[in-house]
């Protein structure tokens, strides 16, 4: 398993993760349990705090980056658990957030899981949540050169939505990926929503791009109490190329 520290936190931090079983297949449930711990101490830690409204987030990838899923494992015991199932074989990247009580950074923790048997039916990354078109503007993407994002929600007749709900107490969520599994961003936009905002159809998140290449990126939202989740292929160019 891979680990990575996000930020830098005043205490070290470990994360693991066991799957139940150990040995995933395809189509099959399986349980992940993921455990955050002092270094120091190695005993698990109980008490976390919200984290964009949730405890922890668990981005789960495939290796083609044609499936992704979003989604919050609940606290038992001092183990973060969730029960899934892959819908393809093949390597998977995970990416664990979460904030310990009294913590001055979040912790992320980056897993590789290999996920035996046959591909199941699902959607590729060309495809959005029926019944919504969603589009993407952005600048020049340029390595390390900061760009906005601007995602804009419309419903699938071209009507302009213009009452999004918040989303882990955020207008939306934007989640990018290399094409090498190796770069991950979870971003926001850069203020908070009251839980009784109405907002859109644009909605834009900051960020930049340390490495040239190419990335996959998930912009989420939520209308009418249904989760939408838009993905976008993007291109950067090396530095000092326009």
């Amino acid at each position: 398993m891979e680990h990575a520290a996000h930020a830098a936190p005043s205490v070290a931090y470990n994360v693991n993760l066991q799957a139940d079983p150990a040995r995933p297949r395809s189509g099959e449930p399986v349980r992940l349990s993921l455990v955050v711990t002092e270094q120091s101490a190695g005993e698990p830690l109980l008490d976390f705090e919200l984290l964009h409204d949730r405890l922890m987030h668990l981005i789960l990838v495939s290796e083609d980056l044609s499936v992704f899923e979003h989604i919050h494992p609940r606290l038992l015991a001092g183990a973060f658990e969730s029960d899934i199932a892959f819908p393809r074989a093949g390597l998977w990247k995970l990416w664990a957030e979460a904030k310990p009580a009294g913590s001055r950074a979040s912790v992320l923790a980056a897993f590789r899981l290999r996920v035996a048997g046959e591909d199941r039916p699902h959607a590729p990354v060309e495809a959005g949540t029926p019944g919504y078109a969603v589009e993407l503007d952005h600048g020049d993407l340029v390595q390390h050169q900061p760009v906005r994002l601007t995602f804009r929600v419309r419903r699938a007749d071209g009507t302009a939505v213009t009452d999004l709900e918040p989303l882990m107490g955020a207008g939306g969520h934007c989640v990018i990926v290399s094409e090498d599994l190796k770069d991950f961003v979870h971003v926001h936009p850069q203020s908070e929503t009251a839980r009784d905002w109405r907002g859109g159809p644009e909605v834009a998140f900051e960020t930049a791009f340390h490495r040239p290449g190419g990335y996959a990126a998930w912009g989420q939202f939520q209308h009418a109490g249904q989760l939408l989740t838009a993905p976008f292929r993007l291109q950067v160019m090396p530095a000092g190329r326009r």
